[in-house]
């Protein structure tokens, strides 16, 4: 289903030049938004469970005339690729096109010298100045990664991180007087919170990351006692499978409150989306690998044979007769994740759009039933990679939503070894699953909503070429340049006024006239000068 949420093509903050008195635009918003942090108007607090950050909704100056400080979406261009800030503020017609933002998102994370944790009222973890500016513009690059390429509109999944600053804690102590009072609907008391916040950034001799991110209005948590929001499950797992298809990439903090559901159509949005790692990369390949051989170092001999079963040549066909040994079942992981991008090229292949629904094919079922379960295995992975000592039980950040994909309870803690026994033979985990039917259409669900995202367009792009990813101000150069047409670069044009000129004299200008001499157009004495011929822009 489509998206309803404010955004169309990330977010652009303009500011008034008091030196020329015009609204220009901020160029480089991610670490130089401070000028968005000193109008905001108020504050309220909305979330302080995370363990990495404070999230507060705020709110800005209304959009007129006058206000130093505009932020609105950006528009699109006619074939829907989305504008550059640069292109989008070139024409005046589009400066107003986008939706103006009242409010957005701020996100407060603790920024030291070397990584820590504060464990006070709240535990918080505390990142280097590199980690935190890194998150911010993975979140950006990933917006645009997904909103770029081919595959419409559908893939706008993720909210824009579009501006960030860094504070002292005597900066942030202007923020605490702007505080909005606790309501039933927000309980918790934002000044309190702000205090904290000043109080343990003073103590510590920290510093504050401050990232601005649009804030989506009508969206909460995933909740699964909420009808709406179990009604999306399959639209979360194509979505989950969308972004992986499109970018490699998988989140590592894929819980349950950074799934955003719109409490009305029932949309979905993923949020914090700075931690991943992307298997399309050799980088993020290397990293799994490593994960992986950590684990199997770690494994008896029966769960070798399992893993063996989970990436062999032909994964899910039931148990091997000999035991596999750790070199073999790393080397079937490994070809595994090598042949994984040209695997899934077909899923963005450009295709006609059918006229009606197709029934997925088998095929297409167990690759939905293979990449799922593999994102889960990655994220138990993630987890295991970051064992302490004597720990044994590794779960995964998506195991809510992935106990509702593939049915199971949704109080049973979904761990690594699940992952491993699910994969190892798909065709008798289907046989024996108690809601069998209910499974079967659970995954054909996924199947029609990710066709559906997934629709590739030649005319926006190659989906996983560099170009698509990035905008540069002269990317479309023909549909800015303004091309002015010299008679005699038109042969025709000039063919067909000198054929109705044929018979009289030329014009002498504006000299002295010849005899004879036709007298130039004129309208009260002065003379019409020709319009100059200017081509229709295509925004």
């Amino acid at each position: 289903m489509p998206n309803h949420s404010i955004q169309n093509g990330g977010a652009f903050i303009t500011v008034i030049n008091p030196t020329t008195g015009k609204r220009e635009i901020i160029t480089d918003p991610i670490g130089n938004s401070r000028v968005l942090f000193d109008n905001l108007t108020s504050v309220q607090s909305i979330s302080v469970s995370s363990y990495g950050s404070f999230v507060f909704v705020c709110e800005i100056p209304q959009p007129v005339p006058e206000t130093p400080i505009h932020i609105r979406s950006q528009s699109r261009s006619k074939t829907r690729r989305p504008l550059t800030q640069h292109e989008a503020l070139a024409r005046p017609r589009n400066i107003e096109h986008g939706n103006p933002l009242t409010h957005v998102c701020m996100k407060v994370v603790f920024v030291g010298d070397k990584p820590g944790r504060i464990t006070d009222l709240y535990t918080k973890e505390i990142v280097t100045l590199d980690t935190a500016v890194q998150e911010v513009q993975t979140q950006h690059r990933m917006y645009r990664k997904l909103i770029s390429g081919g595959t419409g509109a559908n893939t706008e999944i993720i909210p824009d991180a579009f501006g960030s600053c860094l504070l002292t804690h005597e900066d942030f102590k202007a923020l605490i007087h702007k505080s909005k009072p606790s309501t039933p609907s927000s309980p918790i008391e934002t000044q309190y919170v702000l205090a904290f916040i000043e109080r343990i950034a003073r103590t510590h001799k920290l510093q504050l990351y401050v990232s601005f991110i649009e804030y989506l209005t009508g969206y909460s948590p995933f909740n699964e006692s909420d009808p709406v929001h179990k009604s999306a499950i399959s639209t979360i797992g194509a979505y989950v499978l969308a972004i992986f298809l499109k970018t490699g990439c998988i989140s590592l903090d894929m819980h349950s409150g950074n799934i955003m559901i719109h409490n009305l159509f029932g949309s979905v949005q993923f949020i914090d989306f700075g931690r991943l790692i992307c298997l399309f990369q050799e980088k993020g390949k290397a990293e799994v690998k490593k994960w992986f051989k950590a684990y199997s170092e770690n494994c008896q001999d029966r769960d070798l044979n399992y893993l063996h079963m989970c990436f062999g040549p032909a994964w899910g066909t039931g148990m091997s007769a000999t035991q596999a040994t750790e070199a073999e079942v790393q080397g079937h992981f490994n070809r595994y994740c090598d042949t994984l991008e040209t695997r899934l090229q077909r899923w963005l292949t450009p295709r006609p759009r059918p006229t009606t629904r197709p029934t997925p094919s088998v095929d297409d079922i167990k690759e939905v039933f293979d990449l799922l379960t593999f994102i889960g295995f990655i994220d138990c992975l993630c987890g295991f990679s970051k064992k302490r000592q004597g720990q044994t039980i590794f779960l995964m950040q998506f195991g809510l939503c992935m106990n509702l994909l593939l049915g199971r309870e949704i109080k049973k803690p979904f761990l690594i070894d699940d992952i491993i026994r699910i994969r190892s033979n798909f065709d008798k985990r289907i046989r024996e699953h108690k809601n069998r039917e209910q499974f079967k259409k659970r995954l054909i669900e996924i199947v029609g909503i990710l066709s559906q995202s997934l629709q590739p367009d030649e005319s926006l792009g190659t989906p996983r070429s560099a170009d698509s990813f990035e905008y540069h101000e002269n990317s479309d150069e023909d549909e800015q340049e303004i091309i002015v047409v010299d008679e005699a670069s038109s042969p025709k044009k000039s063919q067909r006024r000198r054929s109705r000129s044929r018979g009289r004299s030329r014009s002498p200008g504006r000299k002295k006239h010849k005899a004879g001499g036709r007298k130039p157009i004129t309208k009260k004495r002065r003379r019409v000068k020709r319009k100059t011929r200017v081509s229709r822009r295509k925004y």
